[in-house]
């Protein structure tokens, strides 16, 4: 009898292969298998969807394009959108600026200005520029030693010019004819009257397509430069007595770089159905409310003093006295309700303290 371990064992048993490895590797083959198929299942469906929503985001392109144009058929097709108008006009300044800065050739002092007053001419620009130098001295008798006052003062003049000639609601369109102007303003005032009877909004796209048809006629562009050139010519004689050294350059850029782009701006005005317009106030006391129509310039430093500001007053509530209005206020009228300042009137002022920047600010 045997005593050691094989005893009791099958001897054909330890011949035999053992097939539970096999098997395992097998469930392993097939459960992989499957779960590559149910992938490249997910992976159809997946781009299916993909393709479905590429169709749904075209569809609704389209869907959202038919709308931005049934809109845009909807608004008034003069209406000229308020950033466009503010943008043309900080342009606008920003080349007055760099005309009085740089090509200008400075304004005279007042000593050199009174020594000419003979020959200013009553009116003149000279004269003007005389009479806006003592009121400042008599407000602030240190005034003629700031640097700033001489810029400053002809920044004023020009925009002067540029509103008195140009942007004022008071200039016809530049480049039509004084007789066509009437014209269309003959036949707004007939077609207010007809019957039945067309709101204010109504009339308003007639004069602004009108007038944008006229735009287009061929003697328009040259009227304008004409125009461009006489209000230059004009204002030549006075600009040359009152600046310390101009020339046909220095005249020639300010036709170019200033006027002709105040006329554009003022025919994108004029053309709108939107009302805007500018107002050349002078002001006086200046008082905390009064900052979100006017932009300050302290007349010592010249630099503009932001309305964030603290801004110290008096008893009376004045922080400053209003000496110069530099440039004028843009609006855009909204009838029955208060208009909308696009741009504030930037005014050199006397103020009752310095400002002091806000903790934190500027």
């Amino acid at each position: 009898m045997a005593t050691d371990g094989t005893m009791g064992q099958d001897p054909a048993r330890e011949d035999r292969p053992s097939t539970s490895g096999g098997t395992a590797l097998a469930d392993s083959m097939e459960a992989l298998l499957e779960t590559n198929s149910r992938l490249e299942r997910d992976l159809t469906s997946l781009k299916l969807s993909c393709d479905n929503a590429e169709l749904e985001k075209t569809r609704l392109e389209g869907e959202l394009s038919a709308c931005k144009d049934e809109i845009f058929s909807l608004l008034p097709p003069g209406q000229v959108p308020e950033s466009e108008i503010r943008s043309k006009w900080n342009e606008l300044t920003a080349r007055v600026d760099q005309w009085v800065d740089d090509d200008s050739g400075q304004l005279a002092d007042l000593g050199t200005l009174q020594s000419k007053r003979a020959s200013l001419g009553r009116g003149g620009l000279g004269t003007l520029a005389i009479d806006i130098l003592v009121r400042l001295e008599r407000y602030d008798p240190t005034v003629s030693h700031h640097d700033c006052i001489p810029g400053t003062v002809l920044r004023h003049l020009i925009h002067q010019i540029i509103y008195n000639k140009i942007l004022s609601e008071e200039v016809d369109l530049l480049g039509l004819s004084q007789g066509e102007n009437a014209y269309v303003k003959t036949l707004e005032k007939a077609l207010t009257s007809l019957e039945p009877r067309r709101d204010s909004s109504r009339v308003s796209l007639w004069r602004s397509e009108t007038l944008k048809a006229m735009c287009a006629c061929t003697n328009f562009s040259r009227l304008q430069q004409e125009t461009a050139r006489a209000i230059v010519k004009e204002a030549a004689p006075g600009l040359e007595l009152i600046l310390r050294n101009t020339s046909k350059k220095a005249l020639s850029k300010l036709r170019s770089e200033v006027i002709i782009p105040a006329i554009v701006l003022a025919t994108t005005i004029r053309c709108s159905t939107t009302h805007y317009y500018f107002d050349f106030t002078k002001f006086s006391a200046i008082q905390r409310e009064n900052l979100h129509t006017i932009q300050l310039r302290d007349v010592k430093s010249g630099k503009r003093t932001p309305s964030s500001h603290i801004y110290i007053s008096d008893a009376t509530g004045i922080i400053g006295q209003a000496l110069l209005t530099i440039q004028p206020t843009l609006y855009r009228r909204r009838p029955g309700r208060e208009d909308v300042v696009l741009s504030p009137a930037v005014v050199l002022a006397k103020l009752t303290e310095p400002s002091v920047p806000q903790e934190g600010g500027v």
